[in-house]
């Protein structure tokens, strides 16, 4: 396993995007001179698995997305774009103009994204979580068109995402009806 820290968060924060994460996956790939490369992402790196498989398509056996939906060239981010417009008022109050801020897990155990934690897991999560920066939800993905493979895509859902789908958010039910489908009954 190798885990890839994305440029803009944890310490470095204020950094980049979705092209920015992009480039930090493909680099671990090539660096490492990893083949057969089984791509796992969850939430928001729905958004960024296309991009590796797209610029080192050669290298890439499958790619696993936990919990969104994969993201289409041109498209933006996991958020439908009514929650974008609200996102981008709470990042201008409370996030200087350019990150999300990171949710309070205290309250998160109470809401439907974080169903199921404990608070002592709150507790745990806490301190290891950072703001987002906002660019990830606002920049598409931007594709070459070089990923022509047959790589397998499976999606594993969680409760949110069957959710999305029924409620008829189309990337969603695309996904639904198009990749190959597994169901975790857990929270985000």
């Amino acid at each position: 396993m190798y885990p890839a820290t994305l440029t803009d968060l944890g310490e470095r924060a204020h950094l980049g995007g979705v092209d920015t994460h992009i480039t930090d996956v493909a680099n671990v790939i090539l660096h490492e001179d990893l083949r057969d490369v089984v791509l796992v992402g969850h939430s928001y790196a729905g958004t960024v698995l296309p991009g590796p498989a797209d610029r080192v398509p050669d290298r890439i056996a499958t790619q696993v997305y936990v919990d969104p939906a994969p993201t289409a060239d041109g498209h933006f981010g996991i958020h439908p774009a009514e929650a974008t417009e609200g996102m981008a008022g709470h990042v201008r109050e409370h996030g200087d103009g350019w990150r999300l801020p990171a949710p309070d897990f205290a309250e998160m155990a109470a809401h439907p994204g974080g169903e199921g934690l404990t608070g002592e897991q709150c507790r745990l999560i806490q301190p290891r979580t950072s703001d987002h920066p906002f660019a990830t939800v606002t920049e598409p993905l931007a594709l070459t068109g070089s990923d022509t493979s047959e790589h397998r895509r499976i999606v594993i859902t969680c409760n949110d995402f069957c959710g999305l789908a029924e409620a008829g958010i189309g990337r969603y039910q695309q996904a639904a009806a198009a990749l190959e489908m597994h169901h975790l009954t857990t929270a985000h």
